[in-house]
C-alpha cells in the first residue's frame, strides 16, 4: 500500500457511498454505468500499489472491468426486475422490452 493506492481506494469508497449510493443510484437511469467506476477501480488500485504509479497497464485493467460490468449486471438484473421496481431503483434496461434488453446486452458484450 502506498499513498497513491490509498488515495484511489478512498476516492472510490467515498464516491460509492456518497454521490453514487446517496444520490445517483435512485435518480438516474445510468446508475449501472456510473456505479461501474467504483466497481472497476480495484484493479487500478492494485496496480498502483504494486507499481507506485498509474500506467497504461493499470488503466487498461480499469477499462476492461468498466466495460465488462454493465452487460454482466444487466444480465443478472433481468431476474431481479421486480425487486428493483419495488425498491424504486430506476434502471435503463427496464424501459426496454425484455427481448430487446437481452439483445442489447448481448450486443454490448461483444
Amino acid at each position: 500500500m502506498n499513498a497513491l493506492s490509498a488515495a484511489l481506494a478512498l476516492s472510490a469508497f467515498f464516491f460509492y457511498i456518497g454521490p453514487y449510493s446517496l444520490y445517483l443510484k435512485r435518480r438516474t437511469l445510468h446508475n449501472t454505468v456510473i456505479g461501474g467506476f467504483a466497481g472497476a477501480i480495484p484493479p487500478l488500485i492494485g496496480w498502483a500499489a504494486v507499481s507506485g504509479s498509474i500506467t497504461i497497464e493499470g488503466v487498461l485493467l480499469f477499462a476492461i472491468m468498466f466495460w465488462w460490468q454493465p452487460p454482466h449486471f444487466w444480465a443478472l438484473a433481468l431476474g431481479l426486475e421486480e425487486d428493483y421496481r419495488t425498491a424504486n431503483v430506476p434502471r435503463w434496461r427496464s424501459r426496454v422490452a425484455r427481448c430487446g434488453r437481452v439483445d442489447e446486452t448481448m450486443h454490448y458484450a461483444k
